[in-house]
């Protein structure tokens, strides 16, 4: 595929890597262990129910926190240290709403329907 000019690469963001799954009773976020993070993303949550997904849909996301000291704007230390270790919702949600930590993106790359 290369040598033909076929090969397609994508950059590799370095987060959080998440599951989002639209079952019948809403949105969850869950960490490729399976620990659920809905609650420390209800801004996504509410945009996922936006985007109106049928109920099964599954897409895969990497949750990114996004600063502009970093080389490639993103900071995974911070994403890593903030969100998650056990770190309680509230305590994670309070910092990001005061602005000590910053909202996180979703880069989202793959989807199954």
């Amino acid at each position: 595929l290369h040598e033909r000019g076929l090969a397609r690469v994508t950059r590799k963001y370095d987060g959080i890597g998440l599951t989002l799954v639209h079952h019948t009773f809403g949105w969850e976020c869950y960490t490729l262990q399976g620990v659920r993070m809905t609650d420390y993303f209800p801004l996504h949550v509410e945009a996922l129910h936006a985007l109106g997904h049928p109920v099964g849909t599954i897409l895969k996301a990497e949750a990114v926190v996004w600063t502009p000291a970093r080389p490639a704007n993103e900071d995974f230390l911070l994403m890593n240290g903030k969100f998650s270790n056990g770190r309680d919702w509230r305590t994670v949600r309070a910092e990001v709403e005061r602005g000590a930590v910053p909202e996180p993106s979703f880069v989202i790359y793959d989807a199954l329907y």
